[in-house]
């Protein structure tokens, strides 16, 4: 086995901060980032089928309102609680 000497100088600052979160706040975050992405995908599709539509139904314009308003929520609750997680460590 060959013998190697490295000559290395190492330089740091004399901190280094580092922010822990809660890991069970971050992971109810992550959950509601997932239901926002499939809510996003989820109105996407329902407001392309309503608007190729000749005539769209009131069920259909619910549909579509109640998916935005989903979406929206779950947006909201992702952004609250990956604060709270930073803020509580």
């Amino acid at each position: 086995m060959a013998n190697l000497k490295v000559n290395a100088k190492i330089s740091a600052p004399e901190s280094i901060d580092i922010q822990l979160v809660r890991a069970d706040v971050m992971h109810v975050s992550s959950t509601f980032r997932v239901c926002f992405e499939v809510g996003l995908s989820l109105s996407s599709t329902l407001a392309g089928y309503v608007l190729s539509l000749q005539v769209a139904l009131p069920i259909h314009w619910i549909f579509l309102a109640v998916s935005v308003l989903a979406t929206g929520a779950f947006l909201v609750l992702s952004v609250r609680k990956h604060q709270e997680a930073a803020v509580q460590s």
